[in-house]
């Protein structure tokens, strides 16, 4: 009878554990708000600064924002909203002046705001004002962080105004669907992307973060679009379930962007082909910007960012067609709806021996004046991938008709993966700052470049882009101090002249509010300092990849033919020389490249190959400062260490609500100071085992023979290289399977009647003309019918 009911009441509970609904998500875990913490008392001082507070915009974000900071700080003593101006009382006034300005395309005239004070009567007014909803938001979150900053004389004399000289600020998250993150350090994605539509708290206060900086613009998913469950993201059900957190964004001023996988027109859609010149996939992809557009909130969806043709992602050249041809007619897709087409300019050569620098610029050169009005390039800051110091990348010096996005990566893949203190705003300062000659003219700086201000006609898509860092880890960065990376980019993307220095003390003083100013100013050097740290004991001076395959640990025998090119006198990459990538820069920063003396020392060894017995201005020669600056970098590291450690109990860390102590913080740079040592013994090491190997390898060999132009990639060979498709002519041949060389040489052999030969690594083609040419001619007829690589 017993077991009877005992394995009749098993049956029951097995039956409604099975017809049980599943368990419900755990939500986000909660994280440090940051420099946006508004719920943790302010300064005592600010306690009654104003009475009342009133405005015109009592219904949106700013306003509730407003109320909800100024409670979360000052509690009782918060002012009280009410309907009426006075004259008699101090008061907060929040005002939007031009309640019709539109902020797309993107109008730096009115995505700014104004905190002015003003005597009305016997009263004062402390008054944030702007001529947008988004730019009004802006200058009450920045508002209340100078609140949380105990900012002197905010209720009286203090002024700001601010207006963006970039028109489009970009936040790029590497997030995958399936909740990894690429390149992150910090956890998980924060967004639970299989449980959209269903909201969290965390989201909120991401989106705060990011408008707080003047961030307009983010993109939802990793730029490798076609893995990771990324491929799904243009599906119905998909778009439909973004909506809520699309539209929490746009409330917050930050318009939306999705990268596609390339191939989605067949795997989502019915087409049977990818080819952007079929009529299924334009149809395809101008139906899907249109379900963008109309499914989520008005004016929310504005555009594509597209990695194509590298590192595996599919892209036009699979189909014969080139990359400014894929980019304009994805902008012709999107353009009915009023969205953009950013294409990233980042590839690499089809060979190893071939330099990445320079293939780069001989890809997208061509592009100048030829992309419709809404395409816009997007290149990082540098030729290579983001490595501790590199050259500014010539295409932004040269492309002088085209809509640029300058590329930054917040996250710190090479940089320590946030092991290490590594503050990038000083490095980002750097390249700001530089002149690029653009156009033949200095005095341009890359800042100036990307505000696109320069050309003749103003480029309204211009701006930057960084590669999020955030995630799931309370601190969101996995890094003590990381979390000022991604509040020094979104700062210096709205205004680079603000600066480093400037950066990293507001960001001090809005997360460690209280401390004293003596320590604020001890870890300020410390971050300040902590770039060239980095740099000295991984690459100095700017031979650029030192590190394994895993982007962390250093490995420099695998980059030595890449980038070092450390023999048994010589060091560095012959790019300072005619034809070569040096010479791709306009004339007057190019002459300065090409000789080693007028070469910046921090880029020596990017363009120059020199004896180790080199001297540098310091009076070292160039085996003398590699050693000791390694050194002096792993002591740096240490050094952080010991500093930190020096302020305990000096440092208010109330903004990490207990989750993260002094000591935590002491561990990881404790860590980080360790592994510089090794890296700063692995490198030099590495270079005094080949001075010390036998026999010496000869020199490195210029990356390409001399020829009649530095910009013309047919100097590699007696007949041009070009694109597919892009010189009209009868085919002679077509084979796969073939190398570089080996299609060259298959248009040679048909002597005279080849002028041009296609490849891109799975397809070569040789070809005619259609009009004969005299060999004399050859070069101007290409140089008018082709797109050359």
């Amino acid at each position: 009878m017993h077991s009877t009911i005992r394995a009749l009441m098993q049956w029951t509970l097995l039956t409604l554990t099975m017809c049980a609904p599943p368990p419900s998500p755990m939500p986000p875990a909660p994280g440090t708000s940051g420099w946006v913490d508004f719920q943790r008392p302010a300064d005592k001082s600010f306690q009654s600064r104003w009475n009342t507070m009133t405005g015109n915009c009592m219904n949106s974000t700013a306003w509730q924002e407003l109320e909800a900071g100024l409670k979360g700080m000052l509690g009782e003593d918060a002012p009280h909203a009410v309907n009426v101006y006075t004259t008699t009382s101090t008061q907060l006034v929040v005002n939007l002046t031009n309640p019709n300005a539109l902020t797309w395309p993107p109008d730096v005239t009115v995505e700014g705001y104004d905190i002015t004070q003003r005597d009305l009567g016997s009263g004062h007014s402390t008054v944030i004002s702007s001529r947008s909803l988004a730019g009004l938001l802006r200058g009450v979150l920045r508002f209340l962080i100078l609140v949380r900053s105990a900012t002197p004389g905010l209720d009286t004399t203090y002024t700001e105004s601010s207006y963006p000289s970039t028109p489009l600020r970009v936040w790029d998250l590497w997030d995958n669907q399936d909740e990894s993150v690429e390149r992150g350090y910090g956890g998980k994605s924060v967004f639970q992307w299989s449980q959209l539509p269903k909201m969290y708290d965390r989201y909120t206060t991401y989106a705060r973060m990011l408008a707080s900086l003047g961030i307009n613009a983010i993109v939802w998913d990793n730029v490798n679009a076609c893995g990771n469950d990324n491929q799904h993201i243009l599906e119905s059900s998909v778009i439909q379930s973004f909506t809520p957190l699309v539209s929490l964004f746009l409330d917050y001023g930050i318009y939306s962007m999705l990268t596609p996988c390339y191939t989605s027109p067949q795997t989502i859609g019915n087409a049977t082909t990818n080819d952007p010149e079929d009529d299924a996939v334009k149809a395809f992809w101008a139906n899907k910007a249109k379900e963008l557009s109309t499914t989520w909130p008005s004016g929310a969806f504005r555009g594509f960012l597209i990695k194509a043709d590298c590192e595996g992602e599919p892209g036009p050249g699979r189909y014969n067609r080139t990359e400014l041809e894929g980019a304009n007619l994805m902008g012709r897709a999107l353009d009915p709806v009023g969205a953009i087409v950013i294409w990233r300019a980042f590839s690499h050569p089809p060979q190893k021996s071939m330099d990445q620098a320079l293939y780069q610029f001989e890809q997208f050169y061509g592009w100048n004046g030829k992309t419709d009005d809404n395409v816009v390039l997007q290149t990082k800051n540098g030729p290579f991938d983001f490595q501790v110091r590199e050259p500014v990348h010539s295409l932004f010096a040269n492309l002088t008709n085209v809509s640029l996005i300058l590329e930054f990566e917040v996250t710190q893949e090479y940089l320590g993966q946030s092991k290490h203190l590594a503050h990038l705003p000083s490095q980002w300062e750097y390249y700001l700052s530089f002149d690029t000659c653009f156009g033949g003219t200095c005095n341009r700086t890359l800042g100036e470049v990307v505000s696109g201000t320069l050309s003749d006609e103003r480029k309204k898509y211009s701006g930057i882009a960084g590669v999020s860092n955030l995630g799931s880890d309370f601190d969101w960065t996995g890094g003590a101090f990381s979390l000022a990376n991604a509040y020094g980019y979104g700062r210096l993307a709205w205004n680079p002249a603000v600066g480093a220095k400037t950066v990293t003390r507001e960001w001090l003083n809005a997360m460690f509010d209280g401390s004293d100013n003596a320590s604020l100013q001890e870890v300020e050097d410390m971050m300040l300092s902590s770039w060239i740290a980095y740099e000295n004991y991984t690459s100095s001076l700017g031979w650029g990849f030192s590190c394994s395959m895993d982007h962390y640990t250093m490995e420099p025998s695998i980059r030595n033919g890449i980038a070092i090119n450390a023999s048994k006198t010589h060091i560095g990459y012959n790019r300072g020389i005619p034809n070569a990538f040096g010479a791709t820069y306009p004339a007057p920063l190019a002459k300065r490249l090409l000789a080693p003396e007028s070469t910046p020392e921090e880029l020596l060894l990017c363009f120059h190959n020199v004896p180790y017995n080199y001297t540098l201005s310091s009076g070292l020669s160039v085996l003398e400062f590699i050693i000791e600056s390694h050194r002096v970098g792993a002591v740096n590291a240490q050094g952080f260490v010991d500093r930190w450690s020096s302020l305990k109990g000096q440092i208010n860390l109330d903004v990490y609500r207990g989750n993260v102590s002094h000591d935590d913080i002491t561990t990881q740079l404790q860590q980080g100071a360790t592994d510089a040592q090794t890296f700063n013994s692995t490198v030099v090491d590495f270079i005094l085992s080949q001075i010390h190997s036998s026999p010496s390898p000869p020199p490195p060999s210029p990356p390409n023979p001399p020829g009649p132009s530095p910009f013309s990639g047919f100097n590699k060979f007696p007949n041009a290289f070009c694109k597919m498709g892009t010189v009209p002519g009868a085919l002679l041949a077509e084979k796969t399977g073939l190398s570089l060389q080996q299609c060259h040489d298959l248009c040679t052999g048909f002597g005279s009647k080849c002028a041009c030969f296609d490849y891109n690594g799975q397809l070569c083609r040789a070809k005619t003309v259609h009009d004969p040419v005299h060999s004399s001619d050859f070069t101007s007829y290409v140089r008018q019918n082709a797109t050359l690589i």
